[in-house]
């Protein structure tokens, strides 16, 4: 056997079995596309079922990317693999990612802290609705009623998480035009 073809057959392996542990696939909810796994969020099961508007989808996804930022460095930006980055020099990345930084504290005054939770269990740790739900009630699985009420509660931080950004938006363009003036 070639080099070549040790290499393909050994990264051949690891698709094969790239699926998440037990344990995990309790926690969460997954998706398979040309068999490669992938974790499914709260808020894209919501917005394919058209449950959030696209506004608090694109919020959830803004915030979880500034979340990763925070705790696990620009490096895990990189990982997502998110093709719109956009390139900067070096001190306006800087300052971009200082003031995303710096609206997550923000975020978390103005949704409250039990939302900033959720949207922390939901986006960055990836947990189902399912999962949320039995850490509440102490079981494996939650009931059909907690689950649904916890599902209620995600739509609420994702719609408020969404008029943040946009209220922070109209913000930002009212101060841009004092300064032209």
């Amino acid at each position: 056997m070639t080099a070549r073809q040790e290499i393909l057959r050994a990264l051949g392996g690891i698709t094969e079995d790239n699926r998440p542990t037990p344990e995990r696939q309790e926690k969460s909810q997954f998706t398979v596309h040309n068999h490669i796994w992938k974790t499914r969020t709260v808020a894209e099961r919501m917005h394919n079922q058209e449950r959030i508007t696209p506004d608090a989808f694109e919020a959830a996804k803004r915030w979880t990317e500034t979340f990763i930022l925070l705790h696990d460095g620009p490096h895990a930006l990189e990982q997502l693999g998110n093709p719109s980055t956009v390139k900067h020099d070096r001190i306006s990345w800087a300052m971009t990612q200082a003031k995303r930084k710096d609206s997550i504290a923000a975020i978390r005054e103005y949704i409250g802290k039990e939302y900033h939770n959720l949207l922390v269990m939901t986006l960055y740790d990836c947990y189902s609705s399912n999962a949320v739900a039995g850490m509440f009630s102490g079981l494996n699985y939650g009931n059909t009623t907690l689950v649904k009420y916890i599902d209620q509660e995600c739509i609420k931080a994702y719609e408020k998480l969404s008029e943040f950004y946009q209220k922070s938006y109209r913000r930002g363009a009212r101060n841009d035009k004092d300064m032209k003036e």
